[in-house]
């Protein structure tokens, strides 16, 4: 992940406002360990496309992997919104200390989001 990621920092740099780039530079830094910086990635998403639920959802999940507050509260907004969101429960969970941070998500290379860098 971490060519990955350095590969993404070498195209965001040519296209800062890339959505899909920062969401999968996002993602591989989540695999890295590194939520505080995915979060920033995804708030940039957000200012491209404000509202966009799956960035706000993987913006929840980073949040609560970084240990900030504010990850619970938007779990909790986008679980108020769709209460059937079962991926993002857990995240809201273990933000109360209720359970165990989930299992790492699958990077979306392997959902066939991502191309191959």
């Amino acid at each position: 992940f971490e060519s990955a990621a350095a590969r993404l920092d070498a195209l965001l740099a040519g296209a800062p406002r890339d959505v899909d780039l920062l969401r999968w530079r996002a993602a591989a830094r989540i695999q890295l360990g590194r939520p505080t910086d995915a979060a920033r990635d995804l708030r940039a998403a957000l200012e491209v496309q404000p509202g966009r639920r799956e960035l706000e959802r993987a913006l929840a999940m980073a949040l609560v992997r970084a240990g900030d507050p504010e990850g619970a509260d938007w779990a909790g907004e986008l679980l108020r919104v769709d209460p059937d969101d079962t991926a993002l429960q857990p995240y809201l969970d273990a933000a109360s200390g209720a359970a165990p941070m989930p299992p790492l998500p699958p990077p979306p290379g392997l959902m066939g989001g991502m191309p191959a860098l």
